[in-house]
C-alpha cells in the first residue's frame, strides 16, 4: 500500500517582527530563560533570526482534505469564510504523510495562496512571488528548505 497523504489548508497571517516586537520578545525570553539576561538584543535576535524566526506566523487549520486539488477548490470557493474579511491574507495547503511511521521522511510541497482583494479571490502565489511566501514555506516543512525560482 502506497503511503497516503492528508492535506491541511491553514488560514495564515504574517507579519515580519519590527524593533518594538523584537524587544517585546526578548524580555520574555529573558524571564522565561534566565541565561538570557547576560546577553544584548543583538544577540537574540541572531539566534533567532538563525533558526528561521524573523516572523510572526498567526494562523489556524480550517479544513482537512484527502485530495490536493480539492483543497485548493474548496479554498477558492469558500474565500469569504476563511479569509475573515482580511485577517488571513494567505493559505497554505500542507501535505502530511500518513499511514507510515516517519512521515517527515515525505517529500512535501506546500501550496501557498494569497487573497487578491481586487478580484475577491485567493491565487496561488509561488516562493519568489512574495516577500511572505518562502518563510510560511519554511515554516510548515518539516526539512529544510530553500528556493527555487521557476521564472526565466
Amino acid at each position: 500500500m502506497a503511503n497516503s497523504k492528508i492535506f491541511i489548508l491553514s488560514a495564515i497571517d504574517i507579519h515580519k517582527r519590527d524593533d518594538k516586537r523584537w524587544q517585546k520578545l526578548f524580555e520574555i525570553c529573558k524571564v522565561q530563560h534566565p541565561v538570557w539576561e547576560k546577553k544584548t538584543l543583538n544577540e537574540y535576535k541572531e539566534f533567532e533570526i538563525g533558526w528561521g524566526r524573523l516572523y510572526d506566523i498567526y494562523d489556524f487549520n480550517a479544513a482537512y482534505f484527502i485530495d490536493k486539488d480539492k483543497a485548493i477548490e474548496y479554498a477558492e470557493a469558500n474565500m469569504a469564510d476563511i479569509n475573515e474579511s482580511g485577517a488571513y491574507p494567505y493559505i497554505a495547503i500542507i501535505p502530511r504523510c500518513i499511514n507510515l511511521m516517519y512521515p517527515e521522511s515525505c517529500k512535501e510541497d506546500i501550496t501557498v495562496l494569497k487573497y487578491d482583494h481586487t478580484i475577491d479571490k485567493y491565487n496561488i502565489v509561488e516562493a519568489d512571488d512574495d516577500e511572505y511566501v518562502m518563510p510560511i514555506i519554511q515554516h510548515y516543512t518539516l526539512q529544510p528548505v530553500s528556493i527555487i525560482s521557476k521564472k526565466g
